[in-house]
């Protein structure tokens, strides 16, 4: 195996896992075990340029949703947690890209707060991006690939 722990607590234990930067879930009855990668440093957005909107009830992802689906607009839904790393690691860059791009609206779902969502979606790892447009998914990224999200954020946006 390649992992080692990293960070213990009675219910959740935070793996490295050199090959994969991402967090997985594995559900287990008494504790959670979070798999994750390396971290990285990016560039945090100034303060005030982030236009991700954090979602933290299902009353407001229901809101959010209705109104997604009668819109045009990319939707760019950010699956994330906050014991984390390499979500955290990638942050900064999603803030980044949501002032960049605002022509697209920036969800941040947190899977702790609303496991029903990321359970609907099929989100098994941290950090997931999910496009959608007219309530259809378009694109997903797993990992932190800044890069190749960016570029499917693009692409969207252009078509």
């Amino acid at each position: 195996m390649f992992y080692h722990i990293v960070h213990y607590h009675p219910f959740i234990s935070t793996f490295v896992d050199t090959r994969t930067p991402v967090c997985i879930i594995v559900a287990r009855t008494a504790e959670r075990r979070v798999i994750g990668g390396l971290f990285s440093s990016q560039s945090a957005a100034k303060e005030g340029e982030s236009a991700v909107i954090a979602v933290h009830s299902a009353g407001e992802w229901a809101k959010k949703w209705q109104s997604h689906t009668q819109s045009n607009k990319l939707m760019i839904i950010d699956f994330a947690a906050s014991w984390c790393g390499p979500w955290r690691s990638i942050e900064p860059a999603i803030k980044e890209m949501s002032a960049r791009f605002t022509n697209a609206v920036f969800l941040k779902v947190d899977v702790d707060e609303l496991p029903e969502v990321s359970k609907q979606w099929k989100v098994q790892a941290m950090p997931t991006f999910v496009l959608v447009k007219r309530g259809q998914e378009v694109g997903r990224i797993v990992g932190t690939k800044k890069e190749e999200l960016q570029r499917t954020i693009q692409l969207h946006l252009n078509m």
